[in-house]
């Protein structure tokens, strides 16, 4: 069915991805994810910027005890990857869907708040947004700033 989702993301969309992922409620990371499929954006390529919003999180944990999930999400994002890049199984774009949630349940508690301990039932202390993140990615250097 996307076999023609052949686009890279631009600044703006990649951008608004990691923003939508790391920063807003669900369901608003799922239609964000289903707006650039809609726009022919190569589901590879949100996988990328999906890594980035993983790195991102990662950055801004702090807590010795805080870094197990959201380095779990990290990892899970490189096996998505590597799957991606080996497999043409029909339902794997289900699991980029996964991953939006996934992510977006470490970085954004119900309330607001920040988690970033399995479960959530640790406080967490959080350093606050990186001010700018660079990765190579989709051929060119991709900018995220806050």
């Amino acid at each position: 069915m996307l076999r023609n989702n052949k686009e890279a993301l631009n600044q703006e969309e990649a951008a608004g991805l990691i923003e939508a992922i790391i920063r807003s409620q669900e369901p608003d990371n799922l239609h964000y994810v289903t707006k650039l499929l809609k726009a022919g954006k190569d589901p590879r390529r949100i996988l990328d910027v999906m890594q980035i919003a993983a790195a991102t999180v990662v950055m801004e944990t702090t807590g010795p005890n805080n870094f197990s999930m959201p380095h779990h999400c990290y990892e899970y994002c490189n096996t998505l990857a590597w799957f991606f890049d080996n497999f043409d199984h029909p339902r794997r774009l289900r699991l980029i869907y996964l991953l939006a949630s996934f992510l977006n349940h470490v970085a954004v508690a119900p309330e607001g708040d920040r988690r970033f301990a399995a479960g959530g039932d640790c406080q967490a202390e959080w350093r606050g947004p990186v001010d700018r993140w660079t990765v190579a990615g989709a051929g060119r250097t991709v900018r995220y700033a806050r």
